[in-house]
């Protein structure tokens, strides 16, 4: 029987690491990228033999370009089944004090590395009649004021998918979103964190003026956080993407996720507005 592979990359934590560790139980052959070495040795402790732990910065291409030649090696008999983009970044900063810095890192990140990867793999993808799985976010439907550049990534991200899907139709690839809501993972301390770093820079008066939105946006975020799904129910999803033989192009994973796309689909912009003025307080 031939190995099924997969590619998942950000498996330092949270999602990437529940979805690495899930398909070497489903006896799948992981390819496991991340960024420190000390995430590496974490992950090569976890004693699975069939998880192939990558070192990989996906804003670098160079470093793309090196793992394409290995997976090509490594791979060239079998292709790979899935590439499961999903290693991102999500800092706070309002629209107006968003560095070019935020910007751009945000896009390479979160947009450019993951159609790079794709360009990349698609031949050996091909090969195995594979599956592109991008992880979106709720915030793609219903941008997140104080988070405006991970919403517009995440947009960007579903709005590709929708056109490579189409456009490898043909070749029997398949192009699946995984949009999962709140989930409990370490990339809300990061948030955090940004968060706080920013406030440091910021004027005072700006920062009279968001302070209270900031102090509300972490509170539903601490609210949200206790109803929030644990990464291995998104790894079941991703799962269930990778093997069901007619898969659904989305995903959604969390009530909050499936309430974003309703909202989104109901209620008019103004309407829309006036919500996340309530609850953020401008």
């Amino acid at each position: 029987m031939t190995a099924n592979n997969i590619l998942i990359t950000g498996c330092s934590s949270g999602i990437g690491r529940a979805t690495a560790i899930h398909f070497a139980r489903q006896q799948w052959q992981v390819f496991a990228t991340v960024r420190q070495q000390e995430d590496a040795d974490a992950l090569m402790m976890t004693g699975y033999t069939n998880i192939h732990v990558l070192m990989l910065d996906v804003d670098d291409e160079s470093q793309i370009k090196q793992l394409t030649r290995l997976l090509n090696k490594q791979l060239k008999h079998t292709g790979l089944q899935v590439l499961m983009n999903n290693a991102a970044m999500c800092e706070s900063a309002p629209v107006e004090f968003a560095s070019t810095e935020h910007m751009q890192n945000h896009f390479s990140t979160n947009v450019i590395a993951p159609m790079v990867l794709v360009r990349s793999l698609l031949p050996l993808l091909k090969r195995a009649n594979g599956r592109v799985i991008n992880l979106s976010s709720g915030v793609a439907t219903m941008s997140a004021p104080l988070m405006g550049f991970y919403s517009a990534t995440k947009a960007a991200l579903d709005s590709l998918s929708d056109a490579l899907r189409v456009e490898v139709k043909g070749s029997d690839v398949k192009v699946i979103v995984v949009e999962p809501g709140m989930v409990d993972s370490p990339m809300h301390s990061k948030y955090e964190k940004s968060l706080k770093s920013l406030q440091q820079t910021m004027p005072d008066n700006a920062l009279d003026y968001y302070q209270e939105a900031f102090k509300r946006q972490q509170q539903l975020i601490r609210q949200l956080l206790k109803t929030a799904i644990k990464p291995e129910k998104v790894a079941l999803a991703i799962h269930k993407a990778a093997v069901d033989k007619r898969p659904k192009l989305r995903y959604q994973v969390g009530t909050d996720a499936k309430t974003y796309h309703w909202l989104q689909a109901l209620l008019p912009s103004p309407a829309k507005d006036h919500l996340w003025t309530r609850i953020l307080g401008f």
